[in-house]
């Protein structure tokens, strides 16, 4: 399977549009299902956050629509398993 090479912006971050295509790319082109990304995500978004904070601190996620949305009710999920006081803001 050849991946494609993925170049950053100056500041190390990806573009909106970039992150669409790598998006619509590894569903249609590499058929890698869309709440296996959306699982991997939130996994990383879980752990990134524990990095940063204690348990004791309270967590509040705000769950937009769409997939996105999705990352964060698995962050949600993932933090509280782990032991955090996590609360959601949905629309």
């Amino acid at each position: 399977m050849h991946i494609p090479e993925v170049h950053m912006t100056d500041d190390n971050s990806l573009s909106i549009d970039k992150f669409r295509e790598m998006d619509y790319q590894s569903v249609k082109k590499y058929n890698i299902p869309v709440g296996l990304l959306m699982e991997n995500a939130g996994l990383n978004l879980a752990r990134l956050t524990a990095s940063f904070i204690s348990r004791s601190d309270k967590i509040l996620i705000g769950i937009g629509t769409g997939n996105n949305g999705g990352g964060g009710l698995v962050a949600a999920r993932r933090l509280a398993g782990w032991g955090y006081k996590v609360f959601l803001h949905l629309p």
